[in-house]
């Protein structure tokens, strides 16, 4: 069972020293004019437009869409990256979410699980996005919630745009 596979892993892993970081790496969404965008709100708090991944056993995994021309077609919008190396963001800093409880085998269970409700068909820029698969994604393997700032800029510009939609 799962729990008794947790339990195993823990056992053997007691001795083994501190667990598994979990980190959330923000990007400027974009970089260029964003860039400036979020560096020229800073002041005001963290307000802005990001890309985030959230970093596990050395991995990144966020969640986008690959060609905007051609569609999803039902492929999983999930995707590893090198860490802190997003090759369509610019790296802005990392947050540490603390550490996680699951083997590198479980986290890639809840990975599984994920792929089918995350395909690029789904990929909204406000409503489902890559902040929205790394709260599900970071809540499940660390019981946490990304930091409100993250969370805030899609939901409010969500709000703001709704009636253009």
């Amino acid at each position: 069972s799962d729990c008794a596979m947790h339990l195993l892993w823990q056992l053997e892993h007691a001795a083994a020293g501190p667990l598994p970081q979990v980190d959330v790496h923000v990007y400027d969404f974009g970089g260029g004019l964003v860039s400036l965008f979020n560096t020229l709100t800073s002041p005001f708090g963290k307000v802005g437009a990001y890309h985030v991944g959230v970093e596990v056993y050395g991995e990144e995994w966020s969640y986008g869409v690959t060609d905007y021309n051609t569609g999803g077609a039902g492929k999983t919008g999930i995707r590893k990256t090198k860490p802190k190396s997003h090759p369509l963001h610019r790296y802005r800093e990392s947050v540490s979410m603390g550490e996680t409880q699951l083997s590198s085998v479980e986290v890639q269970v809840q990975l599984s699980k994920m792929r089918g409700a995350f395909l690029e068909d789904d990929y909204h820029l406000l409503r489902r996005n890559c902040i929205t698969f790394a709260q599900e994604f970071v809540l499940a393997i660390t019981g946490k919630n990304l930091p409100q700032y993250i969370l805030e800029f899609p939901i409010a510009l969500d709000r703001s745009t709704s009636w253009m939609f």
